[in-house]
């Protein structure tokens, strides 16, 4: 790992500026989809720390929550600054960043962890409800246990945030009886995630069928459809295509630590 590269320059132009005292809607209308994250987190996410080089006129932007940063850039110019801007030691991570962004970062700083993967989205011509064979219905708030049990990242926090996403964004949940044994929800920067079908309930289509429900409720909404998925997932590339979904850009997530 190298030092600060301060010297050359850059790290000067990027500042610190509330999220609504910028003026982002010529950037996300000239890039809708590689934005769509960014869009989401800025809908559904307070307390976030926005820098970018202009609030006029914005290249790009860098929004911090809490431990994750979401990033996109116009050039690599403000790849740079995004670079820079990590001065301070510690450790950092990253969510959903264009690849360009990524390997700049991961080339610059000691790379902690690592998960590549690829956005993929869905018009909504590509949808087509009548593949659907098991009803989906939103799941409620007393489901939040139950998908925090099954989820592989659980921790202290995740509880909470599954309460988040079932209260305030679609889900959708196959049910039997009064449980349900296949789940969906939308995450805070947009994409559908979590998703998970009780052993005893596999190999029944649950997990297409799910992916449906998701679609469906999100058109409604007037939102667009998104997931990513790991690189190394083939299963879940499988049934995202087989839903309708299409790759657009790469989203890796990611740790650094500056020393």
């Amino acid at each position: 790992m190298v030092g600060p590269i301060n010297k050359k320059g850059y790290g000067d132009l990027m500042k610190n500026f509330q999220c609504n005292a910028l003026h982002l809607k010529n950037l996300f209308i000239k890039h809708p989809l590689e934005t769509l994250s960014i869009q989401y987190i800025i809908k559904n996410k307070s307390k976030l720390l926005c820098f970018t080089d202009s609030a006029e006129n914005p290249r790009g932007i860098l929004i911090q929550s809490g431990y994750l940063h979401y990033a996109f850039a116009e050039d690599t110019s403000f790849i740079d600054e995004i670079i820079a801007h990590f001065q301070n030691q510690g450790d950092y991570g990253f969510a959903g960043i264009p690849r360009e962004i990524a390997s700049a970062l991961c080339e610059r700083y000691e790379v902690e962890w690592s998960n590549p993967c690829t956005a993929y989205t869905l018009n909504e011509v590509d949808y087509h409800p009548e593949h659907q064979v098991h009803a989906t219905q939103p799941l409620r708030l007393e489901d939040a246990e139950l998908v925090d049990r099954y989820y592989p990242y659980r921790g202290d926090h995740t509880l909470k945030m599954i309460q988040d996403d079932i209260k305030n964004r679609p889900s959708a949940g196959i049910f039997i009886g009064d449980k349900p044994v296949a789940w969906a929800l939308q995450h805070p920067d947009g994409t559908i995630g979590m998703m998970h079908t009780l052993e005893d309930h596999r190999h029944k289509g649950y997990a297409r069928d799910t992916t449906f429900g998701m679609i469906k409720a999100l058109l409604e909404q007037g939102e667009v459809p998104i997931v990513q998925i790991a690189d190394t997932n083939i299963a879940s590339q499988v049934l995202a295509k087989s839903c309708g979904f299409v790759p657009f850009s790469t989203a890796d997530w990611f740790g650094i630590i500056v020393k």
